[in-house]
């Protein structure tokens, strides 16, 4: 009974001292602003959030938008809602990724490709850049942000929910640096494709 009851303490207090659940309220938040149709604008500055771009990409049909909140920025990708993000998820074909040096999973990283060309020209390189989204999404975030850190942008916590996985260990390895959450439910089975 003592080691139960010890264990219990460990745990709370490695939760006390764990993540800030009012950064992956936000980011929660936004990930579900994601698929909500129309302007984002008043929804957005209910957040606190400044509304800088938003798109649906052709070829891909990926949407995200670029908001800002007390100067970072937020990148954040729909997940998937649509027959042809539904092609994207099925495009898992490993292939290397000459600009990353790494293979990556080809669907997500051609959504990433097109998110990250863009925005960037609306992307401030002083300013802290942070990824998010849900399933597809939180999948092209991942990728997001490395192409991102890649093109010398200073990229913050990236938060993922319900996320898959983007690579292969070899690739986690290169890019171990950036400082990635994922939120997953232990029933859910994307998260372990």
């Amino acid at each position: 009974m003592i080691r139960c009851f010890l264990l219990v303490l460990l745990f709370s207090a490695q939760t006390w001292a764990g993540p800030d659940f009012s950064v992956i309220k936000q980011s929660a938040q936004l990930s579900g602003l994601a698929y909500v149709d129309g302007d984002k604008t008043a929804k957005l500055a209910s957040l606190g959030h400044q509304l800088v771009r938003e798109a649906t990409l052709a070829g891909v049909e990926v949407s995200y938008f670029l908001s800002t909140y007390q100067g970072v920025q937020y990148l954040t990708v729909r997940g998937t809602a649509n027959l042809q993000n539904a092609m994207v998820d099925l495009d898992i074909h490993l292939k290397q990724d000459e600009q990353l040096g790494i293979a990556v999973h080809q669907g997500f990283a051609n959504a990433a490709l097109a998110i990250f060309n863009d925005a960037k020209s609306y992307l401030n390189k002083d300013q802290v850049v942070r990824t998010t989204g849900h399933s597809l999404g939180g999948a092209a975030a991942v990728m997001l942000a490395m192409y991102l850190q890649e093109a010398g942008f200073n990229v913050g916590q990236l938060i993922t929910f319900g996320q898959p996985k983007v690579t292969n260990v070899g690739g986690a390895n290169t890019f171990s640096n950036l400082t990635l959450l994922r939120v997953v439910t232990t029933k859910d089975i994307v998260p372990l494709v």
